[in-house]
C-alpha cells in the first residue's frame, strides 16, 4: 500500500501507529520524535492519501487490509 501513495519509511511508521489508534503524543513517545514531527508526517500522509484526518487515514488502511484478506481467501483473485 505504501508504494501506491509513495510514503516515506517514517510516514509508514506513523501511519501504522495511527491505524492502531495511537494518539500523536503516544506515537511521538514510541517512535522517539517530537509531536510536531508526528503532526508533520500526518499532514503529508493525508495529502498523499487524499484524506482529511487521521480517522480517514485509518479507514483507508482498514479497507486495504480487508481487501488483502479477501484476496488471500480467494487464492490471489481480487
Amino acid at each position: 500500500m505504501h508504494r501506491k501513495y509513495d510514503l516515506s519509511p517514517s510516514e509508514i511508521i506513523v501511519l501504522e501507529h495511527v491505524s492502531n489508534g495511537l494518539s500523536t503524543n503516544e506515537i511521538a513517545w514510541r517512535v522517539g520524535i517530537s509531536m510536531r514531527s508526528v503532526e508533520h508526517h500526518s499532514d503529508l500522509i493525508c495529502e498523499k492519501m487524499g484524506v482529511r484526518n487521521k480517522a480517514q487515514m485509518a479507514a483507508v488502511v482498514s479497507r486495504h487490509r480487508l481487501s488483502e484478506i479477501v484476496r488471500q481467501i480467494n487464492g490471489g483473485e481480487g
